[in-house]
């Protein structure tokens, strides 16, 4: 089972945009090749709405609600929020600190008992419990 990363999803998007198979839409292909259902975290739907809102292009806004639809978004819940707390004071008192929205995504990933699709190996590499994929 595996939880596709903000970065992985703007890699597709990028691209397909650019009709290039390049190393997220083979990756994609592999996953698909696994039987893997696509499922993203709620804090990857928000970073993705960032862009289109941002530039105000209603074809990026349609574009991000496909993919949205396409998959199975997991939430956060209380468990979730418990292991943010976990995440954040480990890697801070080991001086590794890690931005609250990869924090957020790790924990989704970890509770939902799901690897993490993402070329960002940096920012998630020293989550403790994360099982990391990249591409």
């Amino acid at each position: 089972m595996v939880c596709l990363d903000t970065t992985f999803i703007i890699d597709l998007m990028r691209e397909k945009k650019s009709g290039i198979k390049g190393p997220a839409s083979l990756k994609l292909m592999e996953l698909m090749d696994r039987k893997e259902v696509p499922k993203t975290s709620i804090i990857t739907v928000s970073e993705l709405y960032v862009g289109p809102y941002r530039v105000e292009d209603a074809r990026e806004l349609e574009k991000v609600e496909r993919i949205v639809e396409e998959m199975d978004v997991l939430n956060i819940t209380i468990g979730t929020v418990k292991r943010f707390g976990k995440i954040v004071a480990k890697l801070y008192r080991a001086g590794k600190p890690i931005g609250v929205m990869d924090a957020f995504i790790a924990a989704i990933a970890v509770e939902n008992g799901e690897e993490l699709v993402s070329r960002n190996t940096k920012n998630f590499e020293n989550v403790p419990g994360l099982r990391l994929e990249t591409y």
